[in-house]
């Protein structure tokens, strides 16, 4: 977990994705992972006595897991109507396997879902910003690496040189 830098956030959220599918689990945003746990079977279920403090004691699972570099970009959801609950929900789009995936972060208030939302969209401009100067770095060391062009002689021979000032004369 060094790896993934500093933890930034953590939340207990409902998570739905695209496919429909809705669970309850805590989100855990560090620096260059996002993490989604579930409760360990067994444990207590929200709802039941001693639920604040499942959310702290509780043993929890990896469920799945998401590169902040793989975020693309979040924006905040309608809330759903129809639903008796008042959660903020947070749409987030990412690059999966399948090409482009969103999920839905709901949150129990609009200060965490907008700190969440502030958060994210700063590590997507500072993911892009580190793609484009990495493909910078790659324009110039291709050039650098790219003898005269495209002549295919070496750079480093006087000899070519003087072939090639020769043959334009």
């Amino acid at each position: 977990m060094d790896a993934f830098g500093p933890l930034l956030h953590d939340a207990t959220v409902v998570v739905s994705a695209s496919d429909n599918h809705e669970a309850i689990g805590r989100v855990f945003l560090f620096e260059r992972m996002m993490l989604f746990c579930a409760r360990a079977p067994g444990t207590p279920v929200p709802g039941m006595r001693h639920s604040d403090r499942w959310r702290l004691t509780a043993p929890l699972v990896l469920r799945w897991h998401i590169p902040v570099a793989s975020i693309m970009q979040t924006r905040l959801a309608q809330p759903d109507p129809s639903s008796r609950d008042d959660s903020s929900p947070l749409d987030v789009w990412w690059e999966g396997k399948h090409g482009l995936e969103m999920f839905t972060l709901h949150f129990k208030s609009q200060s965490l879902m907008h700190g969440w939302e502030i958060l994210l969209k700063k590590l997507i401009q500072e993911c892009a910003e580190r793609r484009a100067h990495e493909r910078g770095l790659r324009r110039k060391s291709r050039q650098l690496l790219s003898p005269l062009g495209q002549s295919g002689f070496d750079s480093d021979s006087d000899d070519n040189l003087e072939c090639l000032v020769e043959e334009a004369e």
